[in-house]
């Protein structure tokens, strides 16, 4: 078992019949995906109380290759339990992850549609990237990296 000496610090766990593996996979990458715990907000906002790195990439080795790289904005979007509150920090605290897809990939999904679950979070990520100045790339470099 690995110790965490500080809250950036990314592990890598092979696939067992128990779990999946992981791959650059920090706390911030875990707290995103829990999806029955009471304690997932308190969680999150430690956190990012302690600034933790939302640019690290993480990856689910159970997914095919070409999904399986993403942000914790990424997995914080998809995750439907996931309070509103939070994500929109998330996204304002490192605002260059509302414009990354999955995988660093072009074409694949960006944080907002992670969210095509729930309509209005997708909003809600969609306002901060165009309207409340998250825009911080150039347009074109939207549809070509």
């Amino acid at each position: 078992m690995e110790h965490i000496k500080d809250l950036n610090e990314v592990s890598s766990l092979e696939a067992t019949e128990q779990y999946h593996g992981w791959q650059e996979y920090a706390p911030i990458h875990a707290a995103c995906r829990v999806t029955k715990s009471a304690l997932q907000p308190s969680l999150l906002e430690f956190l990012l109380d302690q600034k933790v790195n939302l640019s690290n990439w993480g990856k689910e080795l159970s997914l095919k290759s070409s999904f399986a790289k993403r942000l914790p904005l990424h997995y914080a979007a998809s995750n439907k339990n996931m309070p509103d509150a939070i994500l929109e920090r998330m996204a304002r605290a490192y605002p260059e992850a509302l414009f990354a897809h999955v995988n660093d990939v072009a074409g694949r999904d960006v944080p907002c549609q992670c969210a095509k679950h729930n309509q209005e979070r997708q909003q809600l990520l969609e306002r901060i990237m165009f309207l409340d100045g998250a825009l911080i790339v150039p347009f074109e470099s939207f549809f070509h990296p």
